[in-house]
Formats: C-alpha cells, sequence, structure tokens
C-alpha cells in the first residue's frame, strides 16, 4: 500500500469516526495462516452442537418411558437420530479431513489420570468406526435370521425372517457422562481456538491490516450505496 493509499485510508477511517457510525466492518478471510484457526473453530461449533444433541436425548428419555403408540415411536425414532448424529459429529473432531486440516488428538485431551474419559471416548470412537460408519463387526449391533416353517396336512413350506438388535440410545447415564466429557473438552478446544486467533493475528504486518481494513470500509460502503 503506497502513501497515496494509506492517506486515503485513513481519511475514510475519519470519516467514518465522525459520523458516529458504528458499524462492524468485516471481510472474509482467504489466507492459509488462517485455516488453523477455522478448524478449532469449526471442532468447537462440532462440540456445542453435540452438548445441544445430548442435552435433547435426556429431555427425551423421560417422554419415551411415558408416551406410548404414535407419539412414543416418534420420540424413538428422534431419539435414534439423536443419538447417531452426537456420535457421527463427535468423531468428526478427531477424524483428520482435508477440509477442515486439524482434528483434536485423544492423548491431548485427557491426561494420565483421566481414565474413565478415556474409556468412554474409546468406546464412542468404537461405536463410530465400527457400527455407524462401516457396519463391521461389533457388539453394538446383532443380525439373527431363522428359518421358519408352515405345516399344514401335507404340505411344508418354508421361509426365512430376521431380526435386529441393536444399540439405538445410551443410557441416562452414559449420556450424563457423554456430557461432562463435552464440558472437559470443549474448553480445552476453545483455547486453541484462541490461541490460532492470536498467532494469526500476531502474524500480519501493519501493511496486511491496513489492506484487510481498506478492504471491509470499501465492502460496507459497496453495501450501504448499493454499489457493486
Amino acid at each position: 500500500m503506497d502513501s497515496d493509499e494509506i492517506d486515503k485510508l485513513n481519511e475514510i477511517i475519519e470519516s467514518v469516526r465522525q459520523s458516529n457510525n458504528e458499524f462492524d466492518y468485516s471481510i472474509d478471510l482467504d489466507d492459509k495462516r488462517i485455516k488453523r484457526y477455522k478448524g478449532y473453530a469449526s471442532i468447537t461449533f462440532d462440540l456445542k452442537l453435540v452438548g445441544e444433541f445430548i442435552s435433547l436425548l435426556l429431555d427425551l428419555k423421560a417422554k419415551v418411558i411415558e408416551e406410548s403408540g404414535q407419539n412414543n415411536r416418534v420420540n424413538q425414532l428422534t431419539e435414534r437420530s439423536l443419538f447417531i448424529s452426537s456420535i457421527i459429529t463427535y468423531a468428526r473432531c478427531f477424524t483428520q479431513t482435508d477440509g477442515r486440516g486439524i482434528k483434536l488428538e485423544s492423548r491431548d485431551c485427557f491426561g494420565e489420570h483421566q481414565t474413565s474419559f478415556k474409556q468412554l471416548h474409546k468406546n464412542l470412537m468404537d461405536i463410530r468406526n465400527e457400527y455407524l460408519a462401516h457396519a463391521g463387526v461389533s457388539n453394538s449391533e446383532k443380525i439373527y435370521a431363522s428359518a421358519n416353517f408352515n405345516i399344514h396336512e401335507s404340505d411344508v413350506s418354508m421361509k426365512l425372517s430376521y431380526e435386529i438388535i441393536g444399540q439405538y440410545g445410551l443410557s441416562s447415564k452414559d449420556l450424563f457422562e457423554f456430557l461432562e466429557l463435552i464440558k472437559y473438552i470443549l474448553p480445552k478446544t476453545i483455547s486453541k481456538r484462541d490461541e490460532a486467533s492470536k498467532a494469526y493475528l500476531d502474524s500480519l504486518t501493519l501493511e496486511e491490516k491496513n489492506g484487510l481494513l481498506k478492504k471491509a470500509i470499501e465492502k460496507k460502503t459497496h453495501a450501504n450505496t448499493g454499489f457493486v
């Protein structure tokens, strides 16, 4: 940014101050350095979402017990959907992807003495990896096939039937422990997000900051005046 551009930027800033406008000025960042911040922000969002899923599940459990008939079936399906969503969303935070670029590491999240959280984390990841994501060999689901015979006088007919017994939810006790796990991990993730924010801001030169400010003000001005 040359001296003329800096002077022009200062004029715009002074004009905004004098007009007493209290607008927020923002600009989307397209910078490799911001990827770490975006990754931890995304993980933070997911963990908060899991916390909401769990809270809804706990509320639903009481309704499933109290209600019967069609309403109960709807609640059961909703409970299963929230159960699946909570496990998959939680596991996303510990899974490497090209888009997010980072993931949480269990060894960093759980200290030597957090044995109960470690075991719960392992159980949740096993449900995701062996049952929800890949339909592998899992204790979470058993499928039984049976041969059924119908004998009527001299006629014998045979047909097959099946029964699926699966884990479609967590107990209230497990849900409370899951919620405590989220409460334990979330502050660590927020801290990493804030560290990434500071690292990015510290990496910007004064010229880069002024350039971003200029673009943000121009974007706001164009939006307010109808210019494209």
